[in-house]
């Protein structure tokens, strides 16, 4: 007879995160839901209002299941048009109420990773590295790009757990205050963060063609919520980036360098064409991009709706 081999690869669930075009407050909402999950940082953002492009998301990204994140109409009708997308969830929220009387993630979350990691080797090097819970000014004109940059976790009065104190305790994490209309100091790229360990443990599987990946820069505004999504996206696939905004150049002056080494040190393994380093943006003009680089050898990666 012959013999079947079958393996199997276990990874957190993928939530695709539903939010109206506009409602920045729920972009924000999905970002550090995102980061209190493990695996989080690989759940992409669908603006209800695109129904093509959020088909297209939803295929690409293998969603386990679609969560809305606001009170629209739009937000609450999208996994309907999902049917075959199966919520797994007897409650209608993500952290429910124990038996003592304390919620608890329905999905593998911070307190999981930690509970896993802790022990390991790799867990004290990023000890002896440093962990950083980075603050900010919400009045800051770069505050939401720091919340998907440096991280954020919801409120204890949204989930129940203090997943910062939680950090501080197992990593020896220590506060960072980011100073408003400052330059964004090179040295906090030597820290790790919320961001790292919503991924720490995992790794792709190698059946998954990656596609284009160059790491780099993603160029856009702040502001704009469509730039903040695309950027939010593109890292959800795992593609290493730094957000540089044109209209506050002079705060990205120290990372723009710092960053640049860092990504060419990462892909020498590469094969050629891969070891290029990108600038994404959804604008058109290549010069308007690369003019934010001054002479940084950079391939420009045009975002738009088929990519």
């Amino acid at each position: 007879m012959d013999t079947i081999r079958v393996d199997v690869s276990y990874r957190p669930l993928r939530i695709g995160w539903a939010i109206e075009a506009g409602d920045k407050e729920a972009f924000r909402s999905a970002v550090c839901l995102s980061y209190a999950l493990w695996g989080g940082r690989f759940n992409p953002i669908l603006i209800a209002d695109n129904d093509t492009e959020t088909q297209r998301l939803v295929d690409l990204f293998r969603v386990d299941l679609i969560w809305p994140v606001g009170n629209g109409d739009r937000v609450k009708a999208l996994p309907e048009k999902f049917p075959y997308l199966i919520n797994p969830f007897v409650h209608d929220s993500l952290f429910v109420e124990g038996g003592n009387g304390r919620k608890r993630a329905q999905v593998l979350d911070v307190h999981n990773a930690l509970s896993h990691l802790v022990d390991g080797r790799d867990w004290q090097r990023v000890k002896d590295r440093g962990v950083r819970l980075f603050r900010w000014q919400p009045k800051d004109q770069l505050s939401d790009l720091f919340i998907i940059q440096f991280g954020h976790y919801p409120s204890v009065d949204e989930t129940s757990v203090d997943y910062g104190e939680m950090l501080k305790r197992a990593a020896n994490a220590t506060e960072e205050e980011l100073l408003p209309d400052t330059p964004i100091s090179s040295r906090y790229l030597d820290y790790m963060s919320i961001p790292f360990l919503s991924r720490f443990g995992l790794q792709r599987h190698h059946s998954v063609d990656a596609g284009r990946d160059n790491p780099g820069f993603f160029v856009g505004d702040t502001s704009n919520l469509e730039d903040l999504v695309s950027f939010w996206n593109l890292r959800a696939a795992d593609i290493p980036l730094w957000f540089i905004d044109p209209n506050h150049l002079a705060r990205f002056a120290e990372i723009i360098p710092a960053w640049e080494k860092l990504m060419r040190e990462s892909v020498p393994h590469r094969n050629e064409w891969d070891r290029h380093l990108a600038v994404w943006s959804d604008r058109e003009n290549p010069d308007e991009v690369r003019h934010t680089h001054g002479q940084m050898e950079l391939l420009f990666s045009h975002v738009y709706e088929h990519l």
